[in-house]
């Protein structure tokens, strides 16, 4: 139900008051519960959003519906908006807004799942990130894969300092990051100028000397011109 886009505008309002719903299962006491010493039910605790319906609106526009079954009745109670009037998308948010937190199984409604961002049915009162095994097992490898990742590239920013430090010793002719790919193939110039770029990587000395070996090759270059 929260999850079907039945209109846009209406599902955005829906999502709204659910997520004002939850926000007040997990407030702190309020000072008037403090007084008390007890909470409020979460209905009288929420903060409906701006524009909706409020809790008495909502009452208002219920219905009760005695639906005959054998030798007696059950009791329904539907939202049917505002007799007289046109339904808003805030009538629609509203209808499905009440329709969840009357339902039995409402104390297992759980969400957005943490990768699929949809809202779901618990399965055991320990599910509270994520709407399914499958959803839990990829985030898991995608922060795995981003671990590794991680490691690999602090490992090779840890060599490619090395590297400078051992270019700076031998002083080739070479640029620092020709020298570097040639040595040590997995650490190419790309990589040395994205970690130069973002900070990994200072690279002022190399540079520096960089230069000051131009200079001097173009020195070299004018004396054997003349």
């Amino acid at each position: 139900m929260v999850n079907e886009k039945f209109s846009v505008e209406a599902h955005a309002h829906l999502v709204r008051l659910v997520q004002a719903w939850q926000h007040a299962q997990s407030a702190p006491a309020s000072h008037y519960e403090l007084k008390i010493g007890a909470p409020l039910p979460v209905l009288l605790r929420m903060k409906f959003p701006a524009g909706s319906l409020s809790l008495h609106e909502i009452q208002n526009r219920c219905q009760l519906i005695l639906v005959p079954t054998g030798t007696g009745a059950l009791i329904s109670v539907n939202y049917c908006g505002k007799k007289g009037t046109a339904w808003t998308p805030w009538d629609l948010a509203a209808q499905c807004f009440f329709r969840l937190i009357t339902n039995p199984k409402v104390d297992k409604f759980a969400g957005p799942c943490a990768r699929c961002h949809k809202y779901y049915v618990k399965k055991r009162a320990s599910q509270k990130v994520y709407c399914s095994r499958t959803c839990g097992n990829a985030a898991t490898a995608v922060r795995r894969t981003r671990e590794k990742w991680e490691r690999e590239h602090t490992e090779k920013l840890l060599r490619a300092r090395r590297a400078i430090q051992e270019w700076r010793r031998c002083k080739p002719a070479d640029p620092w990051k020709d020298w570097i790919e040639r040595k040590y193939p997995d650490i190419t110039k790309k990589f040395l100028t994205r970690a130069v770029n973002a900070g990994e990587l200072s690279a002022a000395e190399s540079m520096a000397r960089e230069k000051k070996l131009s200079k001097t090759a173009l020195t070299a270059g004018s004396l054997a011109r003349a």
